[in-house]
């Protein structure tokens, strides 16, 4: 199989990429994901439509290395179409604009805030405010709980930071917000407003677009030391012009070797364990989804 851009994850930026870049006709565009496809709204479990919470259903299930006292933290990284931006609270607050000015002053051209507040901008309709600092035809709704919508316990906690001197902030997306009162969300009638769900209906239809899910990427093919493409941990190779990778930080990058690394300890536990059952070896079943060595952690 060959395409022009091949994207390795359909999380929170690989469903914006391929209903981007397949605006283009001519280009042939195919977007990967390890987890499961849910393309409508009445497909989605409960849990991934429900914006109250987040959820882990849907979960790589990685683990930070422990500290000194042994204690180790989760680390949440979605595993389906839509990635985090299915799974997670659903908090639309921007960073500080000291934070993109001062990337932008260590070298980084293009990551001021005036910069990228159009982006900001073209991503989202928010329904509460308007004017130079909000969106009003983008795809991903944005919302306030008003007074009515709060719990005693989010309205008593306002009031008394009020009462102690922090100001009160209805919009928390305005530049100068420091203070407390209702988060931006994305969500819109209970539902969490995943990029699957605001990114990817208007792109799935196109021809040039194929969506691949339950598909596992085991490495970047490479010739002549320049990217050729991509193998599936079946093994099938997908040749492409150009590659995206949606996650591509080190620790991203060291998750996912170690995940690679326990694939491939666990596929030779499983063979030496159906070659015992063939003998007429007893088995524990926690051999085969704990084998020897996989404890530690990335």
């Amino acid at each position: 199989m060959a395409v022009d851009v091949v994207i390795v994850g359909a999380g929170s930026a690989g469903c914006v990429l391929a209903s981007r870049l397949s605006e283009d006709a001519a280009r042939k565009v195919l977007l990967v994901e390890a987890g499961p496809d849910y393309p409508t709204l009445s497909e989605l479990p409960d849990d991934i439509a429900d914006a109250s919470q987040p959820t882990l259903s849907h979960d790589w299930g990685y683990l930070a290395e422990g500290d000194s006292l042994g204690q180790v933290a989760s680390l949440p990284r979605a595993r389906l179409v839509g990635g985090c931006s299915s799974t997670n609270g659903c908090f639309a607050v921007r960073g500080s604009p000291a934070d993109f000015d001062g990337w932008a002053a260590l070298g980084n051209p293009g990551w001021s805030f005036d910069e990228v507040l159009p982006y900001f901008n073209r991503l989202e309709t928010d329904t509460d405010f308007v004017g130079a600092y909000h969106g009003s035809g983008g795809p991903i709704p944005i919302r306030r709980h008003p007074p009515e919508e709060l719990n005693q316990v989010q309205s008593a906690f306002i009031a008394a930071a009020v009462e102690v001197g922090h100001p009160y902030v209805a919009d928390h997306n305005a530049p100068t917000a420091v203070g407390v009162g209702p988060t931006p969300r994305n969500a819109r009638d209970g539902v969490r407003m995943s990029t699957a769900l605001t990114y990817l209906p208007v792109a799935r239809a196109r021809p040039n677009l194929t969506i691949r899910s339950g598909a596992t990427v085991d490495r970047v093919e490479l010739s002549n030391g320049r990217t050729t493409g991509i193998r599936l941990a079946t093994g099938e190779v997908i040749n492409a012009r150009a590659l995206l990778l949606e996650q591509v930080e080190e620790a991203k990058r060291a998750a996912f070797d170690y995940y690679v690394l326990v694939r491939n300890a666990y596929a030779q536990r499983r063979n030496a364990l159906v070659n015992d059952r063939t003998q007429g070896t007893s088995v524990d079943q926690e051999d085969l989804y704990h084998p020897e060595g996989t404890e530690a952690q990335p």
